[in-house]
């Protein structure tokens, strides 16, 4: 149970500490990135979906390697470098340098998938989903927002971002005062 609810915290964690990064993004942009790699402005979400379930793959595999199933992070790890490769071939002339972007993407939530996959055979870890849907729609929003470049829809989801933030921290007040008081 307490691996289950950490995994499910990292999710949530993630998924809320992204949309920030998409929401903030947009008014920083071009103080950030110079002019001449302006295209490379839709590619941040699909990086930032990329980030994430790497994150999420590197989680579940540092269980595989508590649990002494260091082979199959290796293999896990092979398999999503293969499949990186092939999906970016494949891609390359119908997307272009999209390719480069979605074939990341892609590896890293089938690795996620897998990971999760393998651990489920022999250790009974489960994902918290409705936990997580509230902080999915509001990275689906963002996303949105943030393609379409409208200022107030960014600025809405960062307010949605930063309530849900506020209730999580409301929600879990008892443990994060726990742990400020073990640590500090």
């Amino acid at each position: 149970q307490y691996i289950s609810r950490m995994v499910s915290l990292i999710f949530c964690s993630y998924l809320m500490l992204l949309t920030g990064i998409l929401n903030v993004l947009p008014f920083a942009y071009d103080l950030l990135v110079d002019r001449s790699y302006s295209a490379a402005y839709n590619h941040v979400p699909i990086l930032l979906g990329a980030m994430f379930f790497s994150g999420m793959a590197a989680t579940l595999g540092s269980i595989c390697i508590a649990c002494k199933k260091t082979k199959s992070v290796s293999v896990t790890t092979t398999m999503t470098a293969v499949c990186n490769i092939a999906v970016h071939l494949l891609l390359l002339r119908p997307i272009g340098l999209y390719a480069a972007s979605v074939s990341t993407l892609v590896s890293f939530a089938l690795l996620f998938l897998y990971r999760l996959i393998f651990i489920r055979r022999f250790f009974p870890i489960h994902m918290h989903i409705r936990k997580a849907a509230l902080p999915v729609c509001i990275m689906l929003f963002s996303v949105w927002a943030y393609v379409t470049r409208r200022p107030a829809l960014v600025l809405l989801g960062l307010l949605m971002n930063l309530a849900d933030i506020c209730f999580v921290c409301y929600a879990n007040r008892a443990q994060i005062l726990r742990f400020l008081r073990k640590n500090g």
